[in-house]
């Protein structure tokens, strides 16, 4: 009952701020002299609100609006994120290094300050409150965003809208990737919601993430060890994938095509031919393998000697030849047919006795190989290309001389027995 008679005269300022605060009429507090609630933060404000100025049956949102008031008025602090430090004069300064004026402010709100204000009314504006500056002091930062959001979403609470949504998917998948969680990354990625417009978001973001994102490509120095034979598991590439890129396939369910393609393109930035050939096989691409094939990897394996090595990756080529028949005669078919004539003509130079029919059958394979060739040296790409037609021309010729003198020796040998 003193308040108002000058009592106040004669009791010390800091004893009387306590007295306000046990007193707990925020009326007279904000009225005084001198504001003793500005001092205090806003949850201590917003406290003072609920518990002396609303009954315990009110809802909070009266309180909420009550503390509201306190501060447009100027009586009570500016609800900012904890990360905003204060300094002398009633201000605050924020990371960017403004200082603004705490009690009356436009800058940001704190996360809690806004989840009330959600929780009061469902209308309010989800995107205010997923806004990272009303948590991290980093606006690239849609860690706790991202969550929240997914979180509230599970709650019931409006989501956002599909093109915010989108953006809210695509910046945290962002932020996981150049982190180095891809796996993660790839995870959010599954959230993304396609439309009409974009039926096929998610794949393709997918894939440029692990295009863009794709590890170094190993060293691989022998391709038989990673191909077992048959179109569906052909090449064996485990040992070749990461752990996150394991995670996509096995966890998530990731076409493993698609990770395959991509670890196919760094291989070729790399100029890794034989890495570049694996993934394009494990990932079905048969014309892509072909062509790498016919341009770089077979003439560098057929030079180098390294015939075993070719004939497997053939031999993969050879059973998925329906996709490439159109090209298999004049491409691989030449490097898999002169490999054979390579074998028969082994075979005819260590047994003496050799049946007709397999003379004939190594000329007939010959003078095949004969004219392919010479549309393959016409059509050679590369200088890599062209030594190989001529070396494997060279080679056939050779192979065709020797086969028509055994023919026309075979030959006469059978006149002279049917005239005995």
């Amino acid at each position: 009952e003193g308040w108002g008679s000058g009592a106040h005269d004669f009791i010390l300022p800091k004893y009387l701020r306590i007295l306000r605060l046990l007193s707990g009429d925020v009326k007279l507090l904000e009225g005084g002299h001198e504001s003793v609630i500005r001092s205090l933060n806003w949850k201590h404000c917003l406290g003072l609100y609920l518990w002396f100025c609303s009954s315990p049956h009110h809802p909070i949102a009266e309180a909420l609006k009550s503390y509201d008031k306190a501060v447009e008025e100027g009586f009570a602090s500016f609800p900012h994120p904890p990360y905003v430090k204060g300094v002398e004069g009633g201000s605050v300064v924020l990371p960017d290094g403004r200082e603004v004026c705490a009690q009356r402010s436009n800058g940001p709100q704190d996360l809690l300050y806004r989840l009330l204000c959600l929780f009061t009314n469902r209308g309010y504006n989800m995107s205010s409150v997923l806004a990272p500056a009303s948590s991290t002091p980093y606006m690239l930062d849609c860690r706790l965003s991202w969550h929240l959001h997914e979180a509230l979403k599970g709650l019931g609470y409006p989501a956002l809208s599909p093109g915010r949504s989108n953006k809210l998917h695509m910046s945290y998948a962002h932020q996981l990737a150049t982190a180095g969680c891809v796996g993660w990354a790839a995870y959010i990625i599954l959230f993304l919601i396609e439309g009409p417009d974009d039926p096929y978001l998610r794949e393709r973001t997918l894939r440029e993430l692990f295009a863009r994102f794709a590890p170094s490509s190993a060293v691989v120095s022998d391709m038989k060890h990673y191909i077992h034979g048959g179109i569906a598991n052909a090449v064996d590439t485990r040992d070749l994938l990461t752990p996150d890129e394991l995670f996509c396939i096995n966890e998530l369910h990731i076409p493993r095509d698609w990770i395959e393609d991509a670890k196919a393109l760094r291989a070729r930035v790399d100029g890794e031919s034989r890495t570049e050939m694996l993934h394009l096989l494990a990932g079905h691409r048969w014309i892509e393998a072909h062509t790498l094939l016919l341009h770089t990897l077979g003439p560098r394996c057929l030079l180098e000697g390294l015939h075993d090595e070719l004939r497997a990756v053939l031999q993969v080529l050879k059973d998925a030849s329906g996709t490439i028949a159109t090209s298999w005669t004049m491409g691989g078919g030449v490097y898999y047919d002169y490999l054979d004539l390579l074998g028969r003509e082994a075979f005819v130079a260590e047994n003496q006795a050799v049946a007709l029919r397999d003379l004939q059958q190594l000329d007939l394979l010959a003078t095949s190989l004969a004219s392919r060739l010479r549309v393959q040296s016409d059509e050679a790409s590369s200088f890599l290309h062209r030594v190989a037609t001529s070396e494997m021309a060279r080679r056939v010729a050779r192979c065709l001389m020797h086969s028509k003198r055994e023919v026309r020796g075979c030959g006469s040998s059978a006149d002279v027995a049917d005239d005995t």
